[in-house]
């Protein structure tokens, strides 16, 4: 049967559309069971497509968090400026093209989402086997997206200007993440590190062999010190995606 299978084939319990290929279709035993065959491979071909897609699509909307919650900032400091210092064209202009790079860059990764074809961690290097330029740095944040020329660009606007009277001065390009997104980071590198510790030490009681045993004293030591400076890590500041990267 070469023709396209109806939609509604695959809606039907197995039980189901045997009966329906059989008794209402009328079709004979061998080609019954080439489409059963042919349905169920379909199927599980549909569903680890779906499961794709889901992981992929959480992954970037993870991922663009932080340059959603920039541009947030960026258009609650145009309104403030526009309410209380309206005449400050050189700041507004500084707002305005920063505001234009993220949703630009904002866009163009919304657009990878949708393709649906890589995570974030694999844009780099699918980027690089397309031939099309990759993302400076590791790609891991969204900084590293942005053409170096267009961030200089953005850079000396808000460089030009003087300083605010009263609060921060913004600061274009930070590498920052929203706060629930690092705790959330945080807590699931504390729970790696803790069972990579339990994990290491288990196999070190274990161990009889002298070279053995040196590894696994100095990965203790690495699971440590990556324990220390994630106590210490910087609040807001983007987090390595497995415990080795606070080491490495």
């Amino acid at each position: 049967m070469d023709k396209p299978i109806p939609n509604y084939w695959f809606k039907m319990t197995e039980p189901r559309l045997r009966t329906h290929l059989y008794d209402k279709l009328k079709f004979p035993p061998a080609l019954v069971a080439t489409l059963l065959e042919r349905i169920s491979a379909m199927r599980e071909e549909r569903r680890v497509k779906a499961i794709k897609r889901t992981v992929c699509f959480a992954a970037w909307e993870e991922f663009l968090t932080a340059p959603r919650a920039e541009l947030s900032n960026v258009r609650t400091m145009k309104a403030q400026l526009k309410r209380t210092d309206p005449d400050n064209t050189a700041r507004w202009d500084a707002l305005c093209a920063y505001e234009t790079v993220l949703a630009a860059l904002i866009g163009r990764l919304k657009e990878h989402q949708r393709l649906d074809l890589v995570t974030p961690k694999q844009l780099p290097a699918w980027l690089k086997n397309q031939r099309q330029r990759p993302p400076r740095g590791d790609g891991t944040h969204w900084v590293d997206h942005v053409p170096a020329h267009i961030k200089e660009r953005v850079e000396a606007l808000f460089n030009a200007l003087p300083p605010t009277k009263r609060g921060k001065t913004k600061v274009p390009f930070e590498r920052t993440i929203p706060i629930r997104q690092f705790k959330a980071a945080r807590i699931k590198l504390i729970k790696e590190l803790n069972l990579a510790h339990e994990l290491a030490e288990q196999e070190l009681d274990m161990a009889r062999v002298p070279s053995e045993v040196e590894r696994l004293t100095h990965l203790i030591d690495d699971i440590t010190r990556a324990q220390f400076i994630l106590d210490k890590h910087k609040r807001n500041t983007p987090l390595p995606l497995t415990w080795h990267g606070l080491v490495d």
